[in-house]
């Protein structure tokens, strides 16, 4: 694997600046194992039970497959946030990977189609009011989405692929109250992005004004 390391301009005879980058190798090192939530004994990757104490293993993948996997869209970066199209029965079937350190991703739960997820920002700006709305149930009712809202899409997914969640930890909101709430939802979910992008970057302030 190679990673750009320094870069430098040089002119070149006729087209002005020119830029060299200068390339290094570059060795990272993944984990091949992690610690049974159990006994803390170290699982392979590849084991799906604990050698010590034989309790099962979460799925966990390693870096090089859980991007391979990306690549060939059986997983979808749910990072960001948005409504979740699919699969929307009356079990939880849409897994949930999230990176949890050196190169290891872990089925850490699943949803249903139908339901929100909110970004990491939104999540810790937002927690006690996605909590309140979240214990009201009932029957959705029809979600007015519209072109512009955020949608994940795992109709679009084989079957059997799963969504990346942040480590920080997203909050899933219910079918019925996604349905009830959507529109608040999705601006809440906006502006928290938009706040943090302006937090890193202020320059970004002056371009929204």
């Amino acid at each position: 694997m190679q990673f750009v390391a320094v870069e430098d301009y040089k002119y070149g005879p006729a087209s002005g600046p020119m830029r060299i980058v200068h390339l290094t190798d570059f060795s990272p090192q993944f984990a091949g194992s992690t610690a049974c939530v159990h006994c803390s004994s170290q699982v392979p990757l590849e084991c799906e039970a604990c050698p010590e104490c034989s309790k099962p293993a979460p799925p966990r993948l390693n870096f090089y497959d859980f991007f391979a996997e990306l690549e060939r869209r059986t997983i979808m970066d749910a990072r960001y946030g948005g409504l979740v199209l699919g699969r929307d029965g009356p079990e939880d079937d849409i897994p949930l990977l999230q990176h949890q350190g050196a190169g290891v991703f872990v089925l850490i739960g699943a949803m249903q189609g139908g339901e929100y997820i909110l970004s990491e920002e939104a999540t810790k700006r937002h927690e006690a009011w996605l909590g309140e709305i979240n214990a009201e149930k009932g029957s959705p009712p029809n979600i007015s989405s519209t072109p512009h809202s955020t949608v994940i899409d795992t109709n679009l997914m084989p079957p059997g692929g799963a969504l990346w969640v942040a480590y920080g930890g997203q909050f899933i909101v219910n079918r019925f109250a996604t349905a009830k709430y959507f529109h608040e939802l999705e601006r809440m979910n906006v502006t928290s992005m938009v706040e943090r992008l302006q937090m890193v970057d202020p320059d970004r302030q002056d371009q929204h004004t």
